[in-house]
């Protein structure tokens, strides 16, 4: 704690607008955060900082928008972010979440987090050897294709888990892209 403090400090003497911590931490293959992670977090939002964005357990964890005294959003935690892309083939494995923050300069110039928003993401796997893997909507792709159990599961949990215990992050939705990678 004593050198992030010092990492902190140094990016507040340097003027930072925004201070992000990316974090390899937590349990893996568990869907919640462990006491380790929510005291280290409570830690660096009192130290100042307004993004922090886990990884490391595979699976999605809660996200958690706070506010300061006036009522206004100050910091976002991100526990884990899930898998982006992945060989992995266990239910909570085969996908992720992306967020998307929204912030703005209040007149003095400071930089406010006005929202904050997740979306759910899959790996889809390679059908024939030269295929590459692909990162897809998972909402999308569970309505073009509603039997593939492990994406199913993957979004119903992710669902579970985001609706129990998420606050102040709601869930929008990304149009697909069908981009041909050689």
């Amino acid at each position: 704690e004593e050198k992030i403090k010092k990492d902190i400090f140094r990016a507040k003497t340097l003027s930072a607008d925004l201070i992000v911590a990316c974090l390899h931490w937590g349990d893996e293959y568990q869907l919640l955060p462990n006491k380790r992670q929510e005291d280290l977090a409570d830690f660096l939002v009192k130290e100042g900082v307004q993004l922090i964005i886990g990884a490391h357990p595979h699976v999605i964890q809660p996200m958690e928008l706070r506010y300061d005294e006036q009522g206004n959003p100050c910091a976002l935690i991100v526990y884990s972010l899930g898998n982006f892309i992945s060989n992995m083939k266990t239910r909570d494995t085969v996908g992720g979440a992306m967020v998307k923050v929204v912030i703005r300069r209040d007149i003095t110039g400071k930089i406010l987090l006005q929202s904050a928003q997740h979306t759910l993401v899959y790996t889809r796997r390679p059908t024939i050897q030269k295929e590459n893997f692909r990162v897809v909507p998972a909402i999308q792709e569970l309505k073009e294709h509603p039997h593939r159990p492990h994406l199913k599961g993957f979004v119903e949990k992710a669902h579970e888990i985001f609706s129990k215990y998420n606050k102040g992050v709601t869930e929008y939705q990304i149009e697909p892209v069908n981009p041909t990678f050689k």
